[in-house]
């Protein structure tokens, strides 16, 4: 430690006087300190990872919301153009990926194809047809599902025109209109479903 001393001959001196306490280590972390701390850090960087990845999985989803939407809109706009809804003319349900004729989809279901003349139909409408981009795998992937002439499902067997659409959370009633069946979940699948109602 620094120590004043009396001045001599007008001139001030400043001893340094060490002592033991200035001479000890600086004491460490034990190793018990060590595992506490990185242990806390862990779980909050788990927090953190948990965190981004809920709001990742909910802006993905706000993006197929807006694009199924999109969807409708111009289905709508056909409808309201020629009186019927796309591949309607036919007898019994028509399953068809909403893509072009070499694209797949739905493989929980059997698996379904696209069809170039729906996008044909679509695109005066439609500009830009949207993915899934969902697991491979899942009934999701990677196309959204449209049928038409299906006989609806129970509780209520509404007869129309249907599109199939998903997200990874759970799906607000508010956000699909599918006459009453609600939203679906497959075993094994993360994708909640919603079998949403274009019209009759």
């Amino acid at each position: 430690m620094l120590k004043y001393t009396t001045p001599q001959n007008g001139v001030f001196f400043f001893s340094i006087w060490y002592t033991d306490v200035c001479m000890m280590k600086t004491k460490g972390f034990t190793l018990i300190e060590l595992l506490v701390v990185v242990g806390i850090i862990g779980i909050l960087a788990s927090i953190v990872i948990v965190g981004l990845n809920k709001s990742q999985s909910k802006a993905r989803d706000a993006r197929r919301r807006a694009e199924k939407n999109q969807i409708i809109t111009a289905m709508n706009m056909y409808y309201t153009d020629n009186g019927s809804w796309p591949m309607s003319n036919g007898s019994g349900a028509i399953w068809t990926c909403f893509g072009p004729t070499a694209s797949t989809c739905w493989a929980g279901l059997g698996g379904y194809t696209g069809s170039d003349s729906l996008m044909n139909n679509i695109e005066p409408y439609l500009k830009r047809i949207p993915l899934n981009n969902a697991t491979p795998g899942t009934r999701a992937y990677d196309r959204l599902l449209y049928v038409s002439n299906y006989a609806g499902l129970p509780p209520n067997y509404v007869t129309g025109a249907y599109l199939l659409w998903m997200q990874e959370n759970p799906i607000a009633q508010s956000d699909c209109r599918d006459n009453g069946y609600g939203v679906d979940q497959y075993a094994g699948d993360p994708y909640y479903y919603c079998y949403e109602y274009l019209g009759p």
